[in-house]
């Protein structure tokens, strides 16, 4: 502080004490000078250390900056680190929310093909029944050994009983014809019915279709 002002010294010019100017004046030449050489050593230790203490703080100076810039550095590399991993627990999230449709849709898409395969058996067991039951009326509308032609192709029930009930009637219709004096009877007859040991009756699996026709 004190050599920050300029006028320091002119102010307060170095001044020697009387007492130390005694003890200088006293001493002889060979003990003046060892005194000397000692306050000059002791001067020079002096500068040497405020040197020594400047290059330092010089030096810490610059260390400093140094810190300084490598810690602003090292900011801007925790800022990159820090988006990065907010960029990667949005992939995260991301992928872990496309794993749970994947496996919703995975599991849809088990349970539609399991459907599929039951809906598969199925319609092969109904095909295999309708064809089944397809044989059985095939057989069933088979013509049978002396059926006329007459009836061929009938496939209804209907149908059968309107063609036999017409070749009755017809039937019925002719012999009066070629018979004009002949008067009989027909009570008791029947197109479903025949003759057995001499009696006209009606067999068991035509009585209900007669029944329905009366």
């Amino acid at each position: 502080r004190c050599f920050s002002s300029r006028d320091f010294m002119e102010k307060r010019p170095p001044m020697v004490a009387d007492v130390e100017k005694v003890v200088i004046l006293d001493m002889r030449p060979a003990a003046r000078q060892e005194e000397l050489a000692r306050d000059a050593a002791s001067m020079i230790r002096l500068l040497d250390t405020a040197l020594v203490l400047n290059d330092e703080k010089r030096s810490s100076t610059r260390e400093l900056e140094k810190l300084k810039v490598r810690n602003e550095k090292l900011e801007a590399e925790v800022l990159k680190l820090e988006g990065e991993a907010i960029d990667l627990r949005g992939k995260q999230e991301n992928y872990i929310a496309q794993l749970q449709e994947i496996r919703e849709m995975k599991a849809v898409l088990e349970k539609a093909e399991k459907d599929l395969g039951d809906l598969k058996t199925s319609h092969d067991e109904e095909n295999k029944k309708s064809e089944e039951e397809l044989g059985n009326l095939k057989s069933a509308m088979a013509p049978a050994d002396g059926e006329p032609e007459s009836v061929r192709g009938l496939t209804t029930r209907a149908q059968l009983v309107e063609r036999i009930q017409h070749s009755w009637e017809n039937a019925l219709a002719q012999i009066k014809i070629v018979n004009p004096g002949l008067e009989f009877s027909t009570e008791g007859m029947g197109m479903l019915r025949k003759v057995v040991d001499g009696q006209i009756i009606i067999p068991e699996q035509y009585r209900q279709i007669e029944a329905d026709d009366v």
